[in-house]
């Protein structure tokens, strides 16, 4: 019974996170943004592998009515994404994750192949940073490279965006479920 009570409670999740998004993409604003950047590849023979310049920026209200956005930079492999997703599915089980490219592609290298990665591994962390919950997980902020003496700074946005997620008025569908 808790089980499907907490299935129904992601769902409605799920509907409002997809209408949070389109709206923020109407409006034009996000807590956080993600850009991928600067393939490089590196290695001799079978070895060879790509990186990714990631460049995540982070918006905190530090005054009333002032706004400070922080960057940050990190270098990561494509191997390194799966156990990001995989981290992240088991931090919130219940949680669709967006599919990352396949990892096994012919001539894996060529700029084309290598430029159709980057764009959709760009649109899996710009979802994962999108979504109330995942947004706050550490997995995340480690991966980004987020410094861990700030942390409690730079989140604070995002916690409160989830709590704001997660208390919208209630419809009707979860006044019967608290019943």
């Amino acid at each position: 019974r808790l089980r499907a009570r907490l299935r129904w409670r992601m769902a409605l999740m799920g509907v409002r996170f997809r209408r949070n998004v389109a709206m923020a993409e109407e409006e034009g604003v996000r807590l956080c943004t993600v850009r991928i950047d600067e393939p490089r590849t590196d290695g001799f023979g079978p070895n060879r592998h790509t990186s990714y310049r990631i460049c995540s920026t982070i918006a905190t209200n530090e005054a009333a009515n002032e706004t400070r956005t922080h960057s940050f930079e990190s270098r990561k492999r494509f191997s390194e994404f799966p156990a990001l997703r995989e981290a992240l599915r088991v931090f919130l089980p219940g949680i669709e994750l967006p599919a990352l490219p396949d990892k096994s592609v012919p001539n894996r290298l060529a700029p084309e192949i290598v430029e159709l990665r980057r764009g959709s591994l760009e649109l899996f962390l710009q979802h994962l940073l999108d979504h109330p919950l995942l947004a706050t997980a550490d997995e995340l902020a480690a991966f980004l490279g987020w410094p861990e003496e700030r942390l409690a700074q730079l989140r604070a946005p995002l916690f409160s965006r989830a709590k704001s997620c997660y208390q919208t008025p209630a419809s009707r569908q979860r006044l019967a479920m608290a019943r």
